[in-house]
Parts: structure tokens; sequence; C-alpha cells
């Protein structure tokens, strides 16, 4: 009988303003399963074209504007992480109205960068993206 090789979902995410030495880390949790692109600049209305084609933004920067979050949504992320001190009601309730996720920005750790990996990999069934 034939077996069938397993499918691994994956997600496509833009990181953006990731410092140095979190990238390292992030690299190390991801393990090459998900398709990460890193910018250095912050997530700002000039560089959020670097998320078209994306499921996801992680973000280690400023909070993000409910013009952001719109614009995102057009271009279909589902899921965004934003740094702790960026959570607010504002923000929690435009992501939602808008059908986006939204998770905690973690860094300076392994476990951190760990934790996000694994927030992906149980979004991932939400792409469809197969390897």
């Amino acid at each position: 009988m034939h077996q069938k090789e397993p499918i691994f979902l994956y997600m496509k995410v833009t990181v953006f303003g990731l410092v140095a030495s979190d990238k390292e880390q992030l690299a190390k949790a991801n393990q090459k399963k998900h398709e990460i692109t890193l910018i250095s600049n912050e997530l700002s209305p000039e560089t959020v074209t670097f998320a078209h084609g994306k499921d996801a933004v992680i973000t280690y920067g400023n909070g993000v504007s409910s013009a952001i979050l719109n614009h995102l949504n057009r271009i279909g992320v589902k899921i965004i992480f934003i740094p702790p001190l960026a959570f607010n009601d504002l923000t929690k309730q435009s992501a939602a109205n808008l059908g986006i996720k939204l998770a905690t920005t973690l860094s300076g750790s392994a476990e951190a960068a760990e934790y996000m990996i694994q927030i992906l990999d149980s979004y991932s069934s939400l792409t469809g993206n197969q390897l």
C-alpha cells in the first residue's frame, strides 16, 4: 500500500524592525519552516508594501495604526504580532473588526522566538500554503 507524504503547511511572513540580536534566534526557531522576509525598517505607511503577498507580519517597532491595519487586511495579512506596549483596546477592536488575529511580539531570547514560531505553526492551517 502506498503511503502519502505528509503535507507541511507554512506561512509567508514579513518581519519589520528586527534587531540583529533577535535575527539569529528567530532563524534558529523557524528552522526554515516558514518563508520569512526580514526588513530592518519599522512597519510604517512607507514600508507596509513589503507585506504584500504575506500571511503574517511581525513588528518589533511601534504599534500598528488603523490605516496600516486596513492596508494589511486589504493585502490578505491574517495575523499580526505587535509589541506588548502597543496592545490597546483600539488596536484590538480594529483588528477584530477586520478579522485579523493579534499576537504579542516577544524578543530577547530563544524561547521568545520559539513561541512566535509556534503561533505561526498553529495558524499555518489558515493559509493553505503547502511545502
